[in-house]
């Protein structure tokens, strides 16, 4: 009898070293700040750590498209709401659920606005499912995304003190000021009867999205930015009967273009993919008035709780001034 019970107590012995050794080095290589030097990864969408808890009241969600689109700080001068863009390059679905925990972890939203582009990017379901089952290994041991930070640790890893001091004027948003037209007009929005497919995989990480919003009473809110190069009329029924289906509501920009006032001669920063600051300035403008118009956005420019924010609307408008030939980037010290 104790011979058959030695090798399953060695396998929980080696488990529990294994899962002891994985906490260690994760304590290690996570990084112990928010600057790009600092080892973090997408330090520009991660930049909401270093604001006040339980401060920001709006979480904007997707890819390059929705940081190219969403200026938190135009909203704040025009609204008084506090809002933070955790975009990516790519962002798949699964990665758009991760940050909304992530998010929730130091925020507590009352919205969540979820650009709708990430529903339809795919690798194929093997691939998806392996890097989303890698998120959640790196949720549990953060080794696994850190690994390589073992050539730059310092004193300051090995005392595990952590501190998110760069504060990012731009809130997520991506600037930019080049501009090379689209040449195609509308004709990208042509109707047709035929949706594009959600594949299963991204509808279960929809799901999930729309039953944390629901379970913490936070409301949620689909939209499409304009991008002939992203976007057809195909995805914009794919997404209003998926919207439909679960009672979100959902608005597409790209069939409100002369509302919104696009000018794709001057509007986008490269042929139609992504807008640049003169087109951001229209977006942010248009879905600020659309939200406001629901109820869903609080001013806050009289609390004195705040008043931060209105400092960081002067560092907002020197900082974008400063990249009047470009794209503004942080440095690898965050400024």
């Amino acid at each position: 009898m104790k011979q058959k019970l030695k090798i399953p107590l060695r396998a929980v012995a080696f488990l529990a070293g294994l899962t002891l050794l994985l906490l260690a080095g994760s304590r290690l290589v996570v990084p112990k700040s928010n600057l790009l030097g600092g080892g973090m990864h997408n330090a520009r969408a991660s930049g909401y750590l270093s604001e006040q808890e339980h401060t920001v009241d709006i979480l904007f969600l997707g890819d390059s498209v929705t940081y190219s689109s969403v200026s938190p700080m135009q909203l704040w001068e025009q609204y008084g709401c506090t809002s933070y863009v955790c975009s990516t390059p790519g962002q798949y679905i699964e990665e758009s659920y991760r940050y909304l925990v992530d998010f929730c972890e130091r925020q507590s939203p009352s919205l969540v606005v979820l650009e709708a582009g990430p529903l339809f990017r795919s690798s194929g379901w093997y691939i998806d499912f392996g890097r989303a089952t890698y998120l959640k290994a790196e949720k549990l041991f953060p080794i696994f995304r850190y690994h390589n930070r073992w050539k730059s640790l310092s004193l300051r890893d090995l005392t595990g003190k952590i501190s998110y001091e760069w504060k990012n004027p731009l809130k997520g948003f991506v600037p930019s000021y080049e501009e090379q037209p689209w040449t195609g007009g509308n004709s990208y929005m042509n109707p047709t009867d035929t949706p594009r497919l959600v594949r299963e995989f991204n509808r279960f990480y929809f799901d999930k999205i729309v039953r944390f919003c629901r379970d913490r009473d936070i409301e949620l809110q689909v939209f499409s930015a304009p991008s002939p190069v992203n976007w057809n009329y195909a995805k914009h029924l794919a997404t209003d009967r998926l919207t439909e289906e679960y009672g979100i509501p959902y608005m597409d920009m790209n069939l409100h273009l002369q509302d919104v006032k696009i000018d794709w001669a001057h509007d986008t920063r490269d042929s139609g993919d992504h807008l640049n600051i003169n087109g951001a300035k229209k977006t942010t403008a248009y879905l600020g008035a659309y939200l406001n118009g629901l109820g869903l956005l609080t001013d806050r420019r009289s609390d004195p709780a705040y008043a931060n924010w209105n400092a960081d609307l002067t560092t907002y408008i020197q900082t974008i001034s400063r990249y009047g030939g470009g794209e503004a980037q942080p440095s690898a010290t965050g400024s």
